[in-house]
């Protein structure tokens, strides 16, 4: 029988609200890479039509930032649990035994997303740099 562990039920909860709040923002950081994939493409159709140094390095940038943010928003394996398998193997369980099995495979889960959350915000910061030098390029060709 597995013992009690009477912070189980709290930290249990915190996982919870940390895994709900990590997949919200995992949500904003890929509305984020729509708009930056949005204007990339944008300024990439505006500088295709124009000649020059800056306006092809401006277009290659853009088409560099939207290729950055497509990666940002390709789809990516969500961590959850296989409920069939895991209702015939515990159901019979000590309830115990299963609420701690339960929560240290939801604390694995969170720390998966909370790796996977990083890089899509890396790449986010290198698709918005890429837009920010695209855009200097288009302004520069412009003011040229």
């Amino acid at each position: 029988m597995a013992e009690s562990v009477p912070s189980l039920e709290l930290l249990a909860d915190e996982t919870r609200a940390e895994r709900e709040s990590l997949t919200r923002h995992a949500d904003t950081v890929d509305a984020k890479a729509g708009v930056i994939l949005g204007f990339a493409s944008a300024l990439a159709a505006l500088e295709a039509g124009r000649g020059g140094v800056a306006a092809s390095t401006g277009s290659a940038l853009a088409t560099l930032a939207a290729l950055v943010a497509s990666a940002v928003l390709w789809p990516r394996p969500f961590p959850a649990w296989d409920v069939r398998r895991v209702s015939e193997e515990y159901l019979a369980a000590d309830p115990r035994f299963t609420e701690r099995l339960l929560f240290e495979n939801a604390v694995t889960m969170v720390e998966k997303i909370q790796r996977e959350l990083q890089v899509k915000v890396g790449r986010l910061r290198g698709g918005i740099a890429l837009l920010a030098l695209a855009a200097i390029a288009f302004l520069t060709d412009t003011m040229i």
